[in-house]
């Protein structure tokens, strides 16, 4: 399959750093919806340099492969010449986001550099994908995520780097929000299209919040970076809100900024030394913002889910919940407290403070919505540091008959079903990713909503189990969810099929052809839709690679099974555009 990516030349003024032309890699965007993909490379260096001489190139390696063991799965030649300061911008044809970024005159090229894909923590071979640029066979630079979560995020190099490394060094990055990339004024460094030249003096840019932003509290944190600068060595922060009085600030976390009123505020910053004096020249940032203090309060979730959902009204859930359930999809929290539960659908990530399950929580700004019959509460802003932390919620106890009849009663809700059996477990079957299963006469009750959850790829046990879970709905229907093996008593000695960390799948996304890689073993592949549904079947499979046809499908998310002689050994996602 070919799909059209985009190489834009972006023009920028940059002073002189160096001797001679350098070229890295400077922004990776990896955007909300599949095909929102960017790579920015930037000439940092003071002379123009020829892409094609020696060849320039960007090289994927995709599905755990591993440079200087596996081959690229894609290669992408770079064209042109770049000049000092010039910022190159590699874009899927299909990206949409951000706008600015698509006003550019292209270059095209039939290539999939970009289909970067994958999410999760850990080395980069063992669980992400990894960009390389290469000039002719040299390995010049890599973007390799490390313990980034890096899905719907955008990573940018510090301003502080002037040279490209060969060997992945995870402080060398700054992780922004899609949200920052998008509303990015011209000449900031989140900008796609945009990169500084390296800064070796000291330096002060403020993170967050965003120029403009609408704010939802009356304590505001305001985030910076410093470079070039030790704060409590060199000296420290000062600060003035809305031009008044001097503060000082001498740590590198966030400034609380308290006791705001509704309106617009200013906070300026300047790096003094250790008398107090400003450097010279002057270092300094500032950042204006409003907030916004114009909400319904609510004591409790019971209160909040009873509220209209059609209406624009902005809610504060001032009473403490806590975290049953999170995941890295959507950004998605399950809270409960004593009354009720309810889904926290952070899609833009306005969540900035790093929670953990059993952390307590409370002052949630939001708006209410239903999506997909569950109702969801969409955050405005971040509530802050937990109440408290390593609470247990302890799950209802609810019968299939209450599960089906009172469902509403117990959305988004931590409950248990109590000695329930899967209707159709025959030994043989496993839990599948996004697939609905049958408990006893119920349809499709259980349903394997969390992708991440560690009893994917399991037999679905044959035995009475307790189910403990969340309750979720869909257009399809109502589910109960286990969060992870723990939550099925009763099946924790089951075995897992036996998964090859070798067979992988690209491009993912796709357009009309996807390859399988690494076949070896397998005796039948099928195709199933997000309902669960087969849709192709293939069997006869030679070892080595297989190309499948996509064009007879409809745009939306598939999973390929592989088996071996009837043994299930492996299930992929992919998204066919």
């Amino acid at each position: 399959m070919k799909r059209i990516f985009t190489l834009i030349l972006v023009a920028l003024v940059i002073g002189k750093i160096a001797s001679y032309g350098q070229v890295l890699i400077t922004q990776i965007y990896e955007g909300n919806v599949g095909n929102n993909k960017h790579i920015e490379i930037t000439n940092i260096g003071t002379s123009t340099v020829d892409l094609a001489s020696p060849q320039y190139t960007i090289k994927l390696f995709s599905n755990k492969a591993e440079i200087g063991t596996n081959s690229p799965t894609k290669t992408y030649n770079l064209v042109g010449t770049v000049t000092a300061g010039q910022s190159l911008l590699v874009r899927h044809t299909s990206a949409t986001i951000p706008a600015y970024a698509l006003t550019y005159t292209p270059f095209d090229s039939t290539n999939t550099v970009t289909s970067f894909n994958g999410a999760g923590t850990g080395t980069p071979i063992a669980n992400t994908d990894i960009i390389a640029l290469y000039q002719g066979t040299t390995l010049v630079d890599v973007f390799a995520w490390g313990t980034f979560q890096y899905n719907d995020k955008s990573y940018y190099r510090s301003p502080a780097i002037t040279a490209p490394n060969a060997t992945f060094t995870q402080g060398e990055w700054i992780e922004t929000t899609l949200t920052a990339v998008e509303s990015a004024a011209t000449n900031t460094i989140e900008r796609l299209g945009y990169h500084p030249q390296p800064v070796t003096t000291p330096y002060l840019a403020i993170a967050s919040p965003l120029t403009n932003a609408t704010l939802y509290s009356t304590t505001v944190p305001v985030s910076f970076s410093v470079l070039n600068f030790t704060i409590g060595t060199d000296g420290h922060i000062h600060y003035i809100v809305d031009g008044g009085s001097v503060n000082e600030h001498t740590s590198t976390t966030p400034i609380q900024v308290t006791g705001l009123t509704a309106g617009s505020h200013t906070v300026a910053l300047s790096l003094v030394d250790n008398s107090h004096n400003p450097l010279s020249p002057a270092v300094t940032a500032s950042i204006t913002f409003n907030v916004n203090l114009t909400f319904t309060d609510k004591t409790d979730i019971a209160a909040l889910r009873a509220c209209d959902t059609s209406s624009t009204v902005i809610y504060r859930l001032t009473g403490t919940s806590t975290i049953t359930f999170q995941q890295t999809y959507r950004h998605q929290r399950f809270i409960q407290d004593t009354t009720a539960a309810i889904l926290i659908d952070d899609y833009p990530g306005n969540f900035t403070t790093a929670y953990n399950q059993g952390d307590a929580i409370a002052n949630i700004v939001g708006k209410l919505n239903i999506y997909g019959n569950m109702l969801q509460f969409t955050p405005l802003g971040d509530p802050g540091t937990p109440v408290s932390t390593g609470n247990t919620v302890t799950p209802t106890v609810i019968t299939l008959t209450q599960f089906n009849n009172d469902f509403e009663l117990y959305e988004a809700q931590l409950v248990k079903i109590q000695s329930v059996n899967f209707k159709d477990a025959n030994g043989s079957i496993t839990f599948t990713i996004g697939k609905g299963y049958a408990l006893q006469t119920s349809v499709d009750s259980f349903r394997t909503t969390f992708y991440d959850a560690n009893y994917m790829n399991l037999v679905v046990p044959t035995n009475s189990v307790n189910i403990i879970g969340i309750l979720n709905a869909r257009t399809s229907g109502n589910y109960i969810t286990a969060r992870n093996l723990a939550d099925i008593e009763g099946m924790n000695d089951v075995p897992e099929v036996n998964v090859s960390n070798e067979t992988g799948i690209y491009p993912n996304p796709a357009n009309d052809m996807v390859t399988l890689q690494n076949l070896k073993g397998v005796t039948k592949i099928e195709i199933a839709n997000i309902l669960g549904q087969t849709v192709n079947v293939y069997n006869n499979i030679k070892d080595g690679n297989m190309n499948l046809s996509l064009s007879h499908l409809k745009n939306g998310i598939y999973f390929v099974t592989l088996y071996n002689n009837n043994e299930r050994i492996k299930t992929m996602k992919f998204t066919k555009n």
